[in-house]
């Protein structure tokens, strides 16, 4: 039996947003990278400052091309290591890829319509914010965003995984309906 097959199949038609990795560092891409939110043409490729990723991680084409969407982890800490501001785009090549929290929303709310939106100025176009379908979310001239610190571990609802698996009714955890859940390893 072929488990990935078999997980391509489960996912497909579900709205399943997938994560990838991108690098600064040269390195040799894996895996299949999703079709990009955005792409830059020129002479935006030469002037809009996403920022950009030499190298990425990312799913195998069989899960990757059934689901949803995919976005990066990836953050960078201040110089006292502090997470204060987090790209909510980042660049391969001239192809623009959305954080996983971006493709995590675009999915749950069946949003179609994604545009980098720029100040045009003489040889530099800053990004000014994000248009997803009619929402628009100010960025920096990077297209990041201040990460609002919400409180410790565990101020979201933790459920166990384990335990929806081994559920025997839908009806065991309302408060997953018409919700957008994040499954994944404890660490991230």
């Amino acid at each position: 039996m072929d488990r990935d097959a078999a997980l391509g199949d489960t996912i497909a038609g579900q709205n399943v947003v997938m994560w990838l990795l991108v690098f600064a560092e040269e390195g040799t891409p894996t895996g299949a990278l999703p079709p990009p939110v955005y792409v830059l043409m020129p002479p935006q490729n030469e002037t809009v400052p996403v920022p950009t990723m030499k190298n990425y991680s990312s799913n195998i084409a069989g899960l990757q091309f059934k689901a949803a969407g995919a976005g990066y982890l990836n953050t960078t800490p201040d110089d006292d290591g502090v997470i204060r501001r987090s790209p909510l785009v980042l660049r391969y090549q001239d192809f623009v890829y959305p954080a996983l929290a971006l493709a995590i929303a675009k999915a749950h709310t069946g949003a179609v319509r994604f545009k980098l939106e720029t100040a045009e100025l003489e040889d530099f176009e800053p990004i000014v914010g994000l248009s997803v379908d009619k929402t628009f979310i100010p960025t920096d001239p990077y297209g990041r965003v201040v990460v609002p610190y919400l409180g410790k571990q565990q101020t979201f609802e933790y459920i166990s995984a384990t335990d929806v698996l081994q559920a025997t009714s839908l009806d065991q955890f309302p408060q997953l309906k018409d919700k957008a859940v994040i499954i994944g390893a404890s660490a991230l």
